[in-house]
């Protein structure tokens, strides 16, 4: 939260991007430089160490706050730094404690020094109950007790003789800490205030992180990467240090998105919905480009049913414009309608109208694999709109170029454990 002087001059060199990427590697190299040492110390005393403040919805919530909330390196020491605690130390009436300069506890506590206010030097006015609460006590009876006493040196207690698999940070330790890192000052740079003073777009690791803008009405809907949950859309499209920059770059939300190639009628729709649009940001990682090969490998591992028929029209899937292929379809098994109009009546990724190919009925005996309804299950199913022409990038409605994109599968947020953010996009 910001507490130390090597934050301060994070803040200085680098503004609010720079203090949040100090703060991101003190999170990513947190169970390598503390928590392993901590628990080689604790276990050698027989316990086994909870950390609350570690616990995993504790640290997404803080890590989706803003960062000027949790801690403002323009206010002095004991005033802008841990500001979470301090108002919660407040709350429970520990107002001395409140205010009071972080020290650490084992370096920099300097007893000898009569100066610092982090040595809670007493005068005979300040009551003992300002800054221990009461509740946190023990009576001296209580800590006289058996049960509070400690086993011998280096005996563990039988519950506790086999320590568990999955300690605090345990998580974040099977991450990459260099990506989890990348993606926290990724997030903090998106997060900085209106108006507030921004380094370049090229300090931040984009290389190293990916993003996907997704959108609901509530909560729920952010839980997995498409808001339509893993059942109805196993494959996601994101964007990587292209899209990135200019997602994070100027404009308004509206703006970045239409750069980025969503139609307006699009974004216009989801609003009056009531749907809200966020940017998730995680590790860049073993995703598909966009190309038709990248697709045809996407199809391989995460289709096998649908698998057969579209690889057998890969090679009409290359060579036809889709013009053509939607011309057959519309003719034929669409009867008269198109790709997208049957994929907008759809609900939620499924549809009772038979012209809506799922990956189920394009498997099924009854449907022949034609190269038109290969290209409708992709349509309905991956996404394979109209633009695309399998070249690894976005195409603009006008017709040019836009970024590069890339296909992943699905997944559950929660799944990336530290190396996730999402990201409001306010209007």
């Amino acid at each position: 939260m910001g507490g130390y002087g090597r934050h301060r001059t994070a803040f200085k060199r680098g503004g609010w991007a720079g203090l949040g990427a100090e703060l991101a590697a003190d999170r990513a190299r947190l169970w390598k430089r503390n928590l392993g040492r901590d628990d080689r110390v604790v276990s050698d005393h027989g316990r086994e160490a909870r950390y609350p403040f570690l616990d995993e919805e504790v640290v997404a919530t803080l890590a989706a706050t803003p960062l000027h909330l949790l801690c403002d390196p323009r206010r002095p020491p004991g005033v802008g730094d841990k500001l979470v605690l301090r108002l919660l130390a407040r709350s429970i009436g520990l107002s001395r404690c409140a205010s009071l300069q972080k020290r650490a506890i084992q370096f920099g506590t300097r007893i000898a020094n009569k100066n610092v206010s982090g040595t809670a030097l007493l005068s005979p006015d300040i009551a003992l109950d300002e800054l221990v609460h009461p509740n946190a006590a023990l009576t001296a009876a209580e800590a006289a007790s058996p049960a509070a006493a400690a086993p011998p040196r280096g005996k563990p207690r039988e519950s506790l003789a086999k320590p568990t698999k999955r300690r605090a940070g345990g998580r974040l330790a099977a991450k990459s800490a260099a990506a989890a890192a990348a993606v926290a000052a990724v997030a903090a740079y998106a997060r900085l205030p209106e108006g507030a003073p921004r380094g370049p777009l090229t300090a931040l690791p984009l290389s190293r992180v990916s993003g996907r803008v997704s959108r609901g009405a509530t909560l729920a809907a952010f839980e997995t990467l498409h808001p339509d949950g893993l059942a109805v859309k196993p494959v996601s499209w994101v964007v990587g240090e292209e899209g990135l920059s200019m997602l994070l770059g100027a404009g308004t939300v509206e703006e970045r998105l239409l750069r980025l190639g969503f139609e307006k009628r699009w974004i216009e729709r989801r609003r009056a919905a009531g749907e809200a649009f966020r940017l998730a940001l995680f590790p860049a990682e073993a995703a598909e480009p966009a190309t038709w090969d990248g697709v045809f490998n996407v199809v391989r591992e995460t289709f096998p049913e649908a698998a057969p028929k579209v690889l057998a029209r890969a090679g009409e899937l290359r060579a036809l414009p889709f013009a053509e292929l939607q011309a057959r379809a519309t003719a034929g098994y669409l009867r008269g309608a198109s790709y997208f109009e049957v994929n907008e009546a759809a609900m939620a990724g499924a549809s009772e109208d038979s012209r809506y190919l799922s990956t189920a009925r394009l498997a099924s005996e009854q449907c022949e694999g034609r190269v038109e309804e290969v290209r409708g299950w992709l349509y309905h199913v991956l996404g394979l709109s109209d633009l695309f022409d399998g070249a690894g990038s976005t195409v603009l409605p006008d017709g040019r170029r836009g970024v590069g994109e890339f296909l992943i599968r699905n997944r559950r947020v929660a799944d990336f454990g530290e190396a996730f953010a999402w990201v409001e996009l306010t209007p």
